[in-house]
């Protein structure tokens, strides 16, 4: 190894890190750990090694234009002592070896970079030079990355280090003001205030200051202080992800220039809303969420109904109601979602009694293998005869529920307006060729669709009805929605299909954030998109019942401007959940 010295005069493109710190001690104060790492490690190679070296000292540390120690030069000049480093730093002490001199020498440049002066060594201009380079203290931050970094140093190699690290990082980093050392620190001109682009709890953040400082010369952007939990400085950007609301003053500097940025960091909307119980004590009270799922069937049917947000704030009522059935003996399952009207009194007792009326109005029809819809299906009867039957199944289905409604509003001295409701029912059949048959009835907005049909067959089952004004639907409970024959039959949609993933019936709490146009609602890919998510969703679920509680979790998924109740009942083939 080279032991000679004029290797250092040869660096002319390089500068002694003294030097460099005079001009740029910036880059010092905005990345501490760059700079001491690489010494710490070198040092600790090369002590390894059984050497000592003499490039310790400041003045003897070379660094590049942009600020890049040349740990080549570093590693060169091991087992070289330079003269200077020996006459500033090291104890004339033969009993002490070359390592330990080398320990004590970082030291001395540790506790100069930390607390602006020089330890007590001989030397001319030592307090002068402090003066002029430090005239701030370093930052608390820039202590505990010295501090850590000499931490993780190997105990038997650099104990002494660590002993002198741990006496310098106790004392206080401030400089005193002295007038002759007062002389040398430039005043610090205070720019206009600038205001930041507003940030989000929770939500990524970035803003870059560089403007702040327009008109100013170059050189490297300080933060003076801490940011906002959350957020880094870093290179002139200032970002992350804030973890708390406020208003914050946040002050950069540049040079000899300080600039105040303002910054709010507003509240995520999804905590501002509350999750207030409804009164069990209330008329015609139903539990604020609910699951249905059938246990025993030889197909997945899972379904969850969840208060919306806009109920959950004020202590509201659960609008929305579901039912499920299966008939073995007939293999004929029953699917409904109801969503009751928010601006009715007591919707939430209307689509309560829609889902039990068809589950009672379906029961004896499906109860016995032998029923007409069945064997139409069976001897593959003309289709006429087919929407018939489901005319009279379905219509008169929904004629009872419409009668229970307004028993029900006559013993509460209300209205049928008071009740009012959608619905969306759906009959699922396997047939005796593997196919499957599908009829669906709906009254109002919300939607029902089936996915992955093969040879690409229609997906949306359901015509959502408009009301005369825009956002406005039609309920059962109006008259006009079971007014005509014509208009029943148009509330009916088939499909005989050789096979599918999945049956969904959504109602509009789902229906809007998910499809916000006519065109996305009739789309396969974006039903597609929402079967996935609901396969991730029931993915570590262990039975039904877990299933239905992670969908109903699932619905708590945030839309902005989409706070409805959300109702889902999901059928599918195919076992998402293990069999026992």
């Amino acid at each position: 190894m080279s032991t000679d010295n004029s290797i250092i005069s040869r660096k002319t493109t390089e500068v002694p890190l003294l030097a460099f710190l005079l001009k740029e001690q910036q880059h010092f104060r905005a990345e501490p750990a760059r700079w001491l790492k690489p010494l710490v490690d070198c040092l600790d190679v090369i002590h390894k090694s059984g050497l000592s070296h003499g490039a310790i000292t400041p003045a003897c540390i070379h660094v590049t234009p942009r600020g890049e120690i040349n740990l080549e030069l570093f590693r060169t000049c091991a087992g070289s002592p330079h003269p200077t480093e020996t006459l500033l730093y090291y104890p004339v002490d033969d009993g002490e070896s070359p390592q330990s001199r080398d320990l004590r020498a970082l030291g001395a440049v540790l506790h100069l970079i930390i607390t602006g002066q020089p330890p007590a060594i001989p030397g001319r201009g030592g307090q002068k030079l402090a003066a002029s380079l430090f005239a701030k203290a370093w930052p608390a931050a820039f202590i505990e990355a010295v501090d850590a970094l000499l931490a993780v140093g190997d105990e038997t190699v650099l104990p002494s280090l660590q002993e002198v690290a741990a006496s310098v990082c106790k004392e206080k980093s401030t400089f005193p003001t002295s007038p002759k050392m007062a002389d040398s620190i430039e005043a610090v001109r205070s720019l206009p205030s600038i205001r930041l682009p507003n940030g989000m709890v929770a939500r990524s953040f970035s803003a870059s200051v560089a403007d702040l400082f327009t008109g100013e010369t170059s050189g490297l952007i300080e933060l003076i202080g801490e940011a906002p939990t959350g957020l880094d400085f870093s290179v002139g950007i200032l970002s992350g992800t804030p973890q708390e609301a406020g208003e914050f003053e946040i002050t950069f500097r540049l040079n000899d220039a300080e600039c105040t940025a303002s910054l709010t960091i507003n509240p995520d909307p999804r905590s501002l809303w509350k999750n207030t119980p409804s009164d069990p004590a209330g008329e015609f009270w139903k539990p604020d969420e609910a699951i249905a799922f059938l246990a025993d069937a030889p197909i997945t049917v899972l379904g969850a109904s969840l208060r919306g947000r806009s109920h959950a704030h004020i202590g509201g009522f659960r609008d929305d109601d579901l039912a499920v059935e299966w008939f073995p003996a007939s293999s004929w399952y029953g699917l409904t979602v109801a969503d009751g009207a928010g601006s009715a009194k007591f919707s939430r007792q209307g689509s309560k009694i829609v889902c039990e009326t068809l589950k009672e109005q379906f029961a004896p029809y499906f109860a016995d293998a032998a029923n007409t819809l069945t064997d139409l299906l069976n001897t593959q009867a003309a289709g006429a005869k087919v929407m018939d039957e489901l005319y009279k199944l379905f219509g008169n289905a929904a004629v009872e529920a419409r009668k229970a409604i307004n028993v029900q509003a006559a013993a509460s001295h209300a209205t049928a307006r008071d009740f009012h409701t959608t619905l969306i029912t759906a009959l699922l059949h396997p047939l005796a060729d593997g196919s499957w048959f599908i009829a669906t009835f709906s009254i109002g907005d919300g939607a029902a669709a089936v996915l992955s049909v093969p040879a690409a067959q229609p997906c949306l089952l359901t015509r959502p009805d408009g009301g005369e004004y825009a956002g406005q639907t039609i309920f059962l409970t109006m008259n006009e929605s079971l007014a005509t024959y014509e208009g029943v039959m148009g509330r009916i949609n088939t499909a005989v299909i050789p096979g599918f993933e999945a049956l969904i019936l959504v109602t509009d709490g789902i229906s809007d954030p998910r499809f916000p146009s006519d065109s996305a609602l009739a789309d396969p890919a974006a039903w597609s998109l929402l079967w996935s998510d609901l396969k991730t969703a029931v993915n570590a679920a262990r039975s039904p019942q877990e299933a239905s509680t992670a969908i109903l979790r699932w619905m708590e998924f945030h839309s902005p401007g989409h706070h409805d109740d959300r109702t889902l009942i999901l059928a599918t083939p195919f076992p998402l959940i293990p069999k026992p």
